[in-house]
């Protein structure tokens, strides 16, 4: 093909075909999941090896993403592997949706939770419910994605026998937060 614009198309649907395998692949897995109730991982570490296999993205799309919050390690009962997929589908969606020349951050709080935030054009109140269905999208023109991140997202959440939370940011931008189980306790924390 040469280095034209029929290959850069190609290579772009190529690109945006193997996510969606890749995110089909992720869901028929949670499907089959059954966590052992004994096993723990560190958010914080989590959400750092996050922060750093996503960083080149937002960086290529002048864009920032920040690691905030406690240094400390945070033990929750949860699958390590799992947790990373839900919260790089959440940083992902912070980078796709958050505007030029700012930055999105990851959270992560000593009571077991993790925020995900992005500068973007935030979420409306009617569409905040629908957010997690598979193959859901509020914008149906547009081409780079089949609704399925944000499902995974809820998967996660509902084999740790956690929350998800979706709000409005006052200044603007969308705010998610995932509460667990810290390793230990029976209960998951407020949101």
């Amino acid at each position: 093909l040469g280095d034209g614009a029929a290959k850069a198309a190609l290579l772009t649907d190529i690109e945006g075909m193997s996510r969606i395998v890749a995110q089909l692949l992720e869901i028929a897995e949670l499907d089959m999941l059954v966590l052992d109730p004994g096993e723990t991982a560190d958010l914080r570490a989590v959400c750092a090896e996050v922060i750093g296999s996503i960083a080149p993205l937002a960086l290529a799309q002048h864009k920032d993403i920040a690691l905030r919050g406690t240094d400390a390690a945070v033990n929750i009962r949860g699958n390590s592997e799992m947790l990373q997929r839900a919260i790089f589908n959440l940083a992902e969606n912070a980078i796709k949706y958050t505007a030029d020349e700012t930055s999105a951050d990851v959270e992560v709080r000593d009571d077991g939770s993790v925020r995900v935030r992005d500068c973007g054009p935030g979420i409306p109140s009617a569409e905040q419910g629908l957010i997690f269905e598979r193959f859901w999208r509020g914008d149906r023109r547009r081409t780079d994605g089949a609704g399925l991140g944000l499902s995974i997202v809820r998967g996660v959440v509902d084999d740790h026998a956690a929350t998800v939370a979706v709000e409005n940011l006052p200044d603007g931008g969308a705010q998610f937060t995932l509460s667990f189980r810290l390793a230990g306790r029976a209960s998951v924390p407020a949101s």
